[in-house]
């Protein structure tokens, strides 16, 4: 079960033509997510009938897109008295606008899990965004 845990998971993006962005990409390990898979399964297993094909969604490394407002914008949306929804729309319209690490149409996701000495491959997987 150890090498359950040491698992490289890597995720890169490439543009239509093919080029990588080198901003747009996650890399980590199985063994540095806060659920541990083998408990996550369990516990999903009590309360729900697994069945083969069905995909759990565990999360994800670092390098994730989301930025998050700085500690004193926050406190000055509060002062001013600007509703919670209305200040998680704005973040989420200026990140959009503004933040390249975000998927665009035409983007092509790769993502791998597998071991560094090859032994475990569970192969890679490629989307297009549409």
């Amino acid at each position: 079960m150890d090498s359950l845990y040491s698992l490289d998971l890597d995720l890169k993006v490439y543009g239509s033509d093919g080029t990588a962005y080198p901003h747009k990409r996650q890399a980590g390990t199985t063994g540095s997510m806060i659920f541990r898979a083998h408990e996550l399964i369990s516990c999903l297993a009590e309360r729900f009938d697994l069945l083969p094909g069905d995909v759990i969604a565990t999360g994800t490394p670092r390098g994730v897109a989301l930025g998050r407002p700085s500690r004193f914008k926050f406190r000055m949306a509060e002062i001013l008295g600007i509703p919670q929804g209305t200040r998680t729309a704005r973040f989420i319209a200026r990140e959009i606008a503004h933040n390249d690490k975000y998927l665009s149409r035409g983007d092509v996701i790769e993502a791998r899990i597998a071991s560094a000495d090859g032994r475990v491959d569970l192969g890679t997987q490629r989307t297009a965004v549409r």
